[in-house]
């Protein structure tokens, strides 16, 4: 099912619709956005939106998976 679409720009950016980012309560600094690889589909990528906790700078530290 889609639920949005989205356009690359020149520099090959995605820009997510803020509604999309407001209806899902997405939208702020402790939000990492991750692209995972789909196994069985050679065109296709998984976006997995993850909430942090975040204490002074978003970006001082990438969140790891252990």
């Amino acid at each position: 099912m889609k639920i949005c679409s989205m356009k690359l720009d020149k520099q090959g950016r995605l820009t997510i619709p803020k509604t999309f980012l407001d209806a899902n309560n997405l939208n702020g600094p402790g939000c990492w956005v991750y692209m995972e690889v789909i196994s069985s589909n050679a065109q296709s990528v998984r976006l997995t939106f993850d909430k942090v906790i975040v204490e002074d700078d978003p970006f001082s530290e990438v969140p790891t998976d252990g």
